[in-house]
């Protein structure tokens, strides 16, 4: 049985290491890549094959992940979704969901090369890569030779735990909210099971309907649910013994960090400060479980914006997430939008 799904293979003379795409994970492949993935300085769950997976099976998109061979030893991964920009328009990008990039343990100026290389002749309108780390950056003046361009028009409010006190850091009028709050309402942790889960679901797309955005489809998180039980935190508020919000969190381990996911609150409730709890009540929580930083996700990068001030207003630093996008021939004549 083949290791890889092979569509490509890039041989270097004299220099016993290939280059590949695939399009699936064997076992072999796993314990490989999340060995590298874990003994790496950039790498996060967001590139395990547990969150690659349930983002190719949960959100239906065809992957096609660079991989780095020298001989044998898996060297270098690069994980790759494409997706529909809009009819028959397909874009490629890595990752739709968290932290993508590269990440490579030898031979880092020749496997990085060779990569975008591969990458230019299997570009589709565009090619997008969206990075946490800083240390990417290291990538950048490659990355711009391949016509890629940086931008840092989003970022993602982090808290050091370590350093945190949440009686002093959190801004006079958040803590009035949070002390406003209406106090029959219960935080717990919710166990992972399937109503729980169809409960958070319906809170969340009710939410992001509001908003005139699109949930993810409710088998992503049945998918996420059988491969990253482990790393997924659901808290939520109850009320009277029904749930009227929840936070669904990723819980990255190997960097000690607790990523805020997704919100859902109950129409009605919006006005009454559950997110402003459960953040309190996910806070405590991650410093009595010995988590290091606690990241609230995305915002705009841009202080008028009500996200970015709520997100501000708990203390965080704000932390650009770092964006490359490169458009095609054909993107570029047309314009896409």
């Amino acid at each position: 049985m083949q290791d890889v799904k092979r569509i490509r293979n890039k041989q270097c003379t004299g220099y016993h290491m290939r280059l590949d795409i695939i399009t699936e994970f064997t076992e072999k492949t796993k314990k490989q890549w999340d060995n590298l993935i874990y003994h790496s300085k950039t790498g996060t769950f967001f590139q395990t094959t547990e969150w690659l997976e349930s983002v190719q099976a949960g959100l239906n998109l065809p992957a096609k992940h660079l991989v780095a061979y020298e001989t044998d030893r898996l060297i270098g991964v690069f994980p790759n979704f494409i997706k529909n920009k809009r009819a028959n328009i397909k874009k490629n990008v890595s990752i739709p969901l968290g932290s993508g990039g590269p990440v490579i343990i030898k031979d880092e100026k020749k496997i990085i090369h060779l990569m975008l290389k591969l990458l230019d002749k299997n570009l589709y309108s565009q090619h997008k890569i969206i990075c946490h780390d800083h240390a990417y950056l290291r990538y950048n003046d490659f990355f711009k030779l391949f016509d890629y361009k940086l931008d840092m028009d989003s970022c993602r409010f982090i808290i050091d735990l370590d350093s945190y006190n949440i009686n002093k850091d959190v801004k006079p009028s958040r803590k009035r909210k949070i002390k406003n709050a209406n106090k029959k309402i219960q935080i717990s942790i919710l166990p992972l099971t399937e109503d729980n889960l169809r409960t958070f679901y319906a809170l969340y797309s009710s939410l992001v309907k509001k908003f005139g955005s699109t949930a993810l489809p409710f088998n992503f998180f049945s998918v996420l649910l059988e491969k990253c039980a482990s790393n997924i935190l659901l808290v939520g508020a109850s009320l009277e013994k029904i749930i009227i919000g929840s936070h669904l969190y990723i819980l990255d381990n190997s960097r000690s960090t607790i990523f805020h996911f997704l919100s859902g609150i109950e129409k009605g409730y919006t006005n009454d400060h559950i997110s402003d709890i459960l953040h309190k009540y996910a806070l405590n929580w991650s410093v009595q479980n010995g988590y290091r930083y606690y990241d609230f996700g995305n915002a705009r990068t841009n202080f008028e914006d009500g996200l970015f001030r709520y997100k501000e207003s708990f203390g965080g630093r704000p932390v650009p997430t770092i964006t490359w996008t490169k458009n095609s021939k054909l993107y570029k004549l047309l314009k896409i939008k």
